[in-house]
């Protein structure tokens, strides 16, 4: 069993901060809980704003980074030429992108999302290796508008 397919991240009400943990909700506040480190084993919850609440994929991107919803994933890939005798082949010029980690409850599953045409694939294993967690839609909307 993946455990980090359990952790949930939210921003901090009290100073903004992101923290990782367990999702506590009850019916005026929602928290994370985050274990200690230490040997008496007190927990620490945070209360934090539910718009920011994201559980983690399970997955890591190409540097080792859990990968949460809500994050910003950046991709590269070579554009298709042709050559003279009409072959396709990879190019040298290298084109990037960013997709958005979103949780889709008709595929059953974590998808990333362009912003331009909404366009969807599913973020799996093989998809992960190949990109690189640049931020999320809460903390650095921006980049997604550097598309448009």
């Amino acid at each position: 069993m993946n455990i980090e397919r359990f952790l949930y991240r939210g921003k901090r009400l009290d100073n903004g901060e992101w923290v990782i943990g367990s999702l506590v909700m009850n019916h005026s506040s929602h928290s994370i809980c985050k274990p200690s480190t230490s040997q008496a084993g007190a927990r620490k919850f945070f209360k934090v704003d539910p718009a920011t609440i994201g559980q983690c994929t399970g997955l890591k991107d190409r540097h080792g980074k859990l990968i949460f919803d809500g994050d910003l994933c950046k991709g590269e890939y070579r554009e298709i030429e042709v050559d003279k005798d009409g072959k396709p082949y990879e190019g040298d010029n290298v084109c990037t992108y960013i997709e958005v980690v979103r949780y889709c409850v008709d595929q059953g599953g974590y998808m990333l999302t362009t912003g331009n045409d909404g366009e969807m694939s599913v973020l799996d294993i093989n998809a992960a290796a190949r990109v690189e967690v640049v931020g999320n839609v809460h903390d650095n909307a921006d980049l997604l508008e550097v598309q448009s």
